[in-house]
């Protein structure tokens, strides 16, 4: 089986290139909300929410303060409290609070299986970001869908390594174009 530009084996569109199954619980939930919670915007919210108290306490404008304080506070709560929500709701399909998780990374796609039997596709170029935490590794879709987050050490096939390479490539093919449109596009001469 020869390699491809990512060092990922080459395979055909209906066979997954790496496969990870997560034993999902609470720990691991939640680890996967912190990851998410690091976000530049979230970041920024809270410093802009410090700056903000500071600069209406100098200038003795309490409602500048105030106001900083209320996005401080609301920006650094958000995560846990929508985590928590979403936490319960997820209990309410998987009772026990455990569930298993697969994610499948074709050539083209990848797939997410909730252990329910329910699978879920996304395309590549649909990743907004990705983001890690401890063990689980998170690839955000932004408000399209619900992020996908899976724990690093549980490849049946691949490896965290390879799927970051896998990725990079995977979301440059979507947005560069294919070598047969490059060459049929009109040129500026």
């Amino acid at each position: 089986m020869e390699n491809n530009s990512s060092g990922a084996p080459s395979v055909p569109a209906d066979e997954p290139v790496f496969v990870n199954v997560t034993h999902m619980d609470r720990e691991r939930y939640f680890e996967a909300v912190r990851a998410r919670a690091k976000s530049g915007r979230n970041l920024a919210l809270t410093a802009g929410g410090v700056i903000a108290a500071a600069v209406g306490l100098l200038m003795a404008s309490r409602w500048v303060a105030v106001l900083g304080v209320v996005i401080f506070a609301l920006t650094a709560a958000s995560p846990g409290v929508i985590g928590r929500r979403d936490y319960s709701r997820l209990c309410e399909r998987h009772p026990g609070g455990r569930w298993e998780k697969t994610v499948r990374f074709y050539p083209d796609r990848l797939e997410t299986d909730d252990g329910n039997g329910n699978i879920a596709a996304a395309a590549y170029a649909d990743i907004r970001r990705e983001c890690a935490y401890k063990r689980m590794y998170v690839l955000d879709f932004g408000s399209g869908r619900p992020a996908t987050a899976f724990d690093t050490e549980g490849f049946t096939k691949g490896s965290i390594d390879g799927l970051r390479d896998f990725l990079t490539e995977a979301r440059r093919a979507a947005y560069d174009p294919a070598p047969d449109e490059a060459d049929d596009a009109p040129t500026d001469a």
